[in-house]
């Protein structure tokens, strides 16, 4: 379509339409379309333009339909050969940086003019991995260009759960904050390891029950969550937990944001051992040991001792924990 059209010229564009029935009838619609190849460079040439919201490398031309509106724009600065840099000045048309045009007859070119800066170099800065960290520098810069000699501190800061490790590219060592100079465009990559926390679980008394964690796993990182289950002998019951977790709930859960111990905290279980003679007053029991409560695994002798006229028969209930001692008479 633009094929052997000169850039700046207007060109009108001739539309002849015809009746499809009779060839030789020219419609009414003909020459109503009129158009024009427009040029948009950059001064010096081939930096870049912003037109109609998308980026090109100059120069460029358009056909675009006269009256038509589009938007223009450039970024500044722009990059040159290391150390040089292009500065926005103008537009050829008296247009601010980002500006709109509607396109007329008379087809001129749009040119943005830079100026030509020298001894400017570039500072690029990353973090790795992604997400690990930030990289903050004095003095700072908006559009990240310094001075041949400028010093510049950089600062590696990271985020929950990540330590900074190393730098990489431009700079090198695990100094933070570290100071470069500005002798040429440089790259520079602070790099983060994730944190691996530790969860330590116990019992108390020693040996009375256990803790599994699910998942389990060797170490954590920041914000896994743990489940916590506190699990008895017989004899002994959960009473809470201490340490990185609090309260009764079992299980529980616990948010790893560092390295944690925990302790799950049990009760001995008391028992009361109630003896009695079926008939009131015809004998006695008596226990060994005689103690107020006792505890799992304790034994404990019973011993029935019946008055004149009564002898022992027999044992009911449970003869060893709560069960009382059966008298007959004689």
């Amino acid at each position: 379509m633009t094929e052997g059209l000169i850039e700046g010229q207007a060109y009108f564009v001739v539309v002849t339409a015809y009746n499809s029935s009779n060839p030789s009838d020219e419609s009414d619609y003909s020459n109503e379309v009129v158009g024009a190849i427009f040029a948009v460079a950059t001064k010096p040439p081939g930096l870049e333009s912003v037109v109609d919201s998308v980026t090109y490398r100059t120069p460029q031309t358009f056909g675009w339909a006269v009256g038509s509106s589009h938007s223009l724009s450039v970024t500044s600065p722009q990059a040159g050969p290391e150390g040089i840099r292009y500065v926005y000045s103008s537009w050829s048309d008296g247009g601010s940086q980002g500006h709109t045009v509607t396109a007329s007859p008379a087809s001129l070119p749009y040119i943005p003019n830079f100026v030509t800066q020298f001894g400017w170099y570039n500072l690029t800065t990353a973090v790795s991995p992604t997400g690990g960290g930030a990289v903050t520098f004095v003095p700072s810069s908006a559009d990240n260009w310094f001075s041949s000699g400028d010093s510049v501190i950089l600062t590696a800061t990271g985020n929950s759960g990540y330590t900074f490790s190393e730098w990489s590219g431009g700079a090198s060592g695990g100094t933070n904050p570290v100071t470069i100079t500005m002798d040429g465009n440089k790259a520079v990559t602070a790099n983060f390891t994730q944190d691996q926390y530790d969860l330590t679980v116990s019992v108390s008394p020693s040996g009375v029950g256990s803790v599994s964690r699910s998942p389990e796993k060797a170490t954590y990182v920041y914000g896994d969550q743990v489940q916590l289950t506190a699990a008895t002998i017989p004899g002994y019951t959960f009473s809470g937990w201490s340490g990185a977790a609090s309260g009764t709930t079992n299980p529980v859960t616990t948010t790893m944001d560092g390295s944690k111990a925990v302790t799950a905290n049990f009760t001995q279980d008391q028992y009361i051992l109630m003896v009695s003679v079926s008939s009131s007053g015809v004998g006695a029991v008596s226990r060994s040991p005689e103690k107020a409560t006792y505890v799992y695994g304790d034994r404990v002798q019973l011993t029935a001792a019946a008055i004149p006229g009564y002898t022992f028969s027999w044992w009911s209930g449970d003869a060893r924990v709560g069960r009382p001692a059966r008298l007959r008479s004689r």
